[in-house]
């Protein structure tokens, strides 16, 4: 199945194949990626400077953030049916504003706009709406993509969807900040979707290099 990828870092990355070549599992893509990561931005080392150090990591990070955007976008795009992703259609990654919003569409189930924002965090990381600027991305929902602020009949939440390749949401957030109200689909949520699924990512590596060719392909 190929479907139409938009993410700039399709062309960024350094070497696609060695994210996706034989890859069946996601925690092997997350490896790959971290490696990639720091090798393209370089590794740390003792005699940096604190500005640097941050210079770097902060590199790393958008690198390590971009890749999961991407393979965000392709789970969507390769799974529009399946309602724990929100039934989500006409998806658009967001690159002109950062303002807590990487994606938005229409969720299937009311036909109103839906947004979601991609974090990735380490295998055991918990989610918390302080650490992660996680309310950046509610009230930009609101204020800027018009989710609506009352929760659906049917799913009882609002149109927003967290995806992350963090271990969970935290109760204390999702609970009294978020009022049981924001979707959340985490590691072990996506590895049930992509693990052993080599469908999947034979789709991601094909979407993603037909999607190039059409990018530099004029009148395309």
């Amino acid at each position: 199945m190929i479907v139409k990828l938009t993410h700039p870092f399709m062309w960024r990355c350094q070497n696609p194949a060695a994210l996706l070549d034989n890859c069946t599992k996601f925690n092997t893509f997350c490896s790959r990626l971290e490696k990639q990561a720091e090798k393209v931005n370089t590794i740390l080392l003792e005699q940096d400077t604190e500005l640097m150090r941050k210079s770097k990591l902060d590199a790393i990070n958008k690198y390590k953030g971009d890749a999961f955007e991407l393979f965000v976008e392709a789970l969507i795009r390769l799974f529009p049916c399946d309602k724990r992703l929100g039934l989500i259609e006409n998806y658009q990654v967001n690159t002109k504003t950062d303002v807590g919003v990487d994606g938005f569409g229409v969720c299937g189930y009311n036909n109103k706009p839906f947004t979601v924002q991609c974090k990735y965090r380490k295998h055991d990381h918990v989610l918390t709406a302080n650490t992660d600027h996680l309310t950046n991305f509610t009230s930009a929902s609101m204020l800027h993509f018009g989710v609506d602020v009352t929760p659906d009949p049917d799913t009882h939440k609002c149109n927003m969807l967290i995806i992350s390749s963090a271990d969970s949401l935290n109760f204390f957030t999702d609970l009294e900040m978020f009022g049981e109200k924001v979707h959340s689909f985490c590691r072990k949520e996506i590895r049930i979707l992509v693990d052993n699924n080599p469908v999947f990512w034979k789709s991601f590596y094909d979407s993603w290099m037909k999607s190039l060719e059409e990018l530099k392909t004029p009148g395309k």
